[in-house]
């Protein structure tokens, strides 16, 4: 009852409802194919026995490393007495997440969480630019496009999401307002990093808050630096530390730029 009354919640549009789900790992691919022969005239749960698996669409949540959908191809056997076909055949499967839990669309996306024979194969490239992961049009995202044609199963980001200074070039819905260019520090997307001081951005997409482009200078020694500075600064985790001139000898050991875009300490001096 308790799991109903929160897809309710969702279908509803409340915002307090969480859609977003782990990777999907070999375990859950396992478990959402054994979830599509479970029906009505079928309760037996078969035994999945997974051969070769590819995923090709990820569908990204609001926050990093979360995810709304996939589709999978997959190469696999499992009972026949459960419903199953006969023998080792290849096959591709949605998966939805929904209330934190991987399932086999129950939010009421049109089409089938299962393809036979699968539309790609296991040369199709891995897509994350796209709002959902289905077979046909998604119908509740009004405006969306077709899946796209190389066999993923992706229905394609708002082209808003894919310009030349798109960043991640990822959303987490069909809409002009649902792109996710970068990661914030506390893991949601957004559309650029925070205007509070200077930051970079990684090759993750994540924004890092640069620390003050120089410490200064050191009598009878040099400052060093592990990383060069990108923009006004240098980014997190950067180290500075002091090499001293002939004869002369360090009272520290340096400092690191934290998360919060400052040096830890002060530079220790050569004398």
């Amino acid at each position: 009852m308790r799991l109903i009354v929160l897809l309710v919640t969702c279908l509803l549009g409340s915002g307090s409802c969480v859609v977003d789900c782990d990777y999907p790992t070999e375990n859950i691919i396992r478990d959402v194919i054994s979830q599509v022969f479970v029906t009505g005239e079928n309760l037996v749960t078969p035994n999945i026995d997974l051969n070769i698996h590819r995923i090709v669409c990820l569908a990204h949540s609001q926050q990093r490393d979360r995810y709304r959908a996939f589709s999978v191809i997959v190469e696999y056997t499992c009972e026949v007495n459960a419903g199953c076909p006969e023998g080792m055949v290849v096959e591709q499967f949605e998966g939805e997440c929904a209330v934190n839990t991987w399932g086999t669309q129950v939010l009421g996306v049109t089409g089938t969480p299962r393809t036979s024979p699968a539309t790609g194969d296991f040369s199709t490239g891995l897509r994350e630019d796209c709002s959902f992961c289905t077979s046909q049009q998604a119908a509740r995202d009004e405006g969306a496009p077709d899946p796209a044609s190389d066999g993923s199963h992706c229905i394609e980001c708002n082209a808003l999401c894919s310009g030349e200074e798109a960043g991640a070039r990822r959303c987490f819905g069909h809409g002009s307002d649902t792109c996710c260019q970068v990661y914030l520090s506390n893991g949601t997307c957004g559309e650029a990093c925070p205007k509070d001081g200077v930051y970079s951005i990684s090759d993750d997409f994540n924004c890092l808050r640069d620390c003050p482009d120089s410490l200064g200078t050191v009598e009878n020694g040099r400052v060093e630096y592990s990383r060069v500075a990108t923009g006004e600064g240098f980014s997190q985790g950067t180290t500075a530390t002091v090499a001293c001139n002939d004869r002369y000898e360090t009272d520290g050991y340096g400092a690191i730029c934290s998360n919060a875009g400052t040096w830890n300490s002060t530079l220790p001096t050569a004398p």
